[in-house]
């Protein structure tokens, strides 16, 4: 139960992400910013799992994949 209860502000990026799409408050592109904002402020503030070089790796990481998809597509 308690690691429950620990997980609903995680849970609550599904929750928000369908349900602002589903009740059309967002489009579906504002509802994924909108998780992603929400589950970076979540990550940084509830559970205090990042730490700043960690942010830089994730970038980084992000960049690449989105980098070869975009050669992926290009060619």
């Amino acid at each position: 139960m308690i690691a429950f209860v620990g997980s609903l502000p995680g849970l609550m990026t599904a929750v928000i992400i369908v349900g602002g799409v589903l009740s059309g408050v967002f489009t579906v592109t504002e509802s994924g910013a909108f998780g992603a904002l929400y589950a970076f402020i979540v990550t940084l503030l509830v559970y205090r799992a990042i730490t700043w070089s960690n942010f830089k790796m994730a970038v980084m990481s992000s960049v690449r994949t989105t980098s070869m998809v975009m050669i992926l597509i290009a060619c």
